[in-house]
């Protein structure tokens, strides 16, 4: 079988984030503490549809005018959000936990367009813009052991986590 004969999919994406946030810890009765915090970020998500992300180029073994692209649709978000939770020590090392927080993001979609390798450029995708207020998912943390750092903060490593997901409420404004 000639190689050049046969038609190719390819894809490729970028996901790109900075995050930062900060907790503080309060005991309350012996081995039961909370905690608070918040954290904000911004994330760029390459355009997902039908199993592929990013950029999407198509390459006919047969016929090139068949040849297109299809690029951009990016979503770029701004978050910032805040949680509270609780630990429960049942071993000198070991806790369980959860915590319950909310995020205000927002986040903008650019457009998506289809280049064909003959023929003009079609917008299939058109931006959009949300303001999303949505619950952190909820945490459960199981077998958490813990160490103190040089300051005598307890330091988490967590080996496992029950995540439970929550509604929200969005706001759309489509984009012309």
């Amino acid at each position: 079988m000639d190689e050049d004969q046969i038609d190719k999919f390819t894809s490729s994406a970028l996901t790109i984030g900075l995050t930062g946030g900060i907790e503080k810890h309060r005991e309350f009765f012996g081995r039961l503490s909370g905690y608070f915090g918040g954290e904000a970020g911004v994330r760029s998500n390459p355009y997902y549809t039908s199993g592929y992300y990013g950029k999407l180029s198509y390459k006919d073994g047969n016929n090139s005018d068949n040849d297109y692209q299809e690029v951009g649709g990016n979503t770029l978000s701004v978050f910032a959000g805040g949680l509270a939770g609780v630990e429960f020590y049942f071993a000198p090392r070991i806790a369980l936990m959860g915590e319950f927080g909310y995020y205000l993001s927002y986040y903008t979609q650019m457009k998506r367009t289809y280049k064909p390798a003959t023929g003009d450029e079609d917008i299939i995708d058109l931006a959009a813009e949300v303001l999303n207020l949505c619950p952190i998912p909820v945490a459960v943390c199981y077998c958490c052991s813990t160490s103190e750092n040089k300051s005598g903060i307890p330091q988490r490593n967590a080996s496992g986590f029950i995540l439970l997901h929550g509604g929200g409420i969005t706001f759309t404004n489509n984009i012309f």
